[in-house]
């Protein structure tokens, strides 16, 4: 569910698919990046192309549980 501050920006919280890593995404309407992939910090899997209209920044919250095979 979308967390929203203010209508200038837009604050969720969204999962990697592929390592399951707990990620912030904030989105900026105000300001404006350059288009192209974001990828996951720990797996380097694909999270979202943003089309470059509005700033998106991801941050890491948790990391996923380590699996050890004995």
């Amino acid at each position: 569910m979308p967390l929203v501050h203010h209508e200038g920006m837009k604050q969720d919280e969204v999962m990697c698919l592929s390592c399951r890593a707990g990620l912030q995404r904030i989105e900026l309407r105000s300001y404006a990046c350059p288009p192209g992939d974001v990828r996951c910090p720990l797996c380097d899997a694909l999270l979202d192309t943003p089309d470059g209209s509005t700033a998106v920044a991801y941050r890491l919250a948790v990391a996923p549980e380590r699996i050890i095979d004995r």
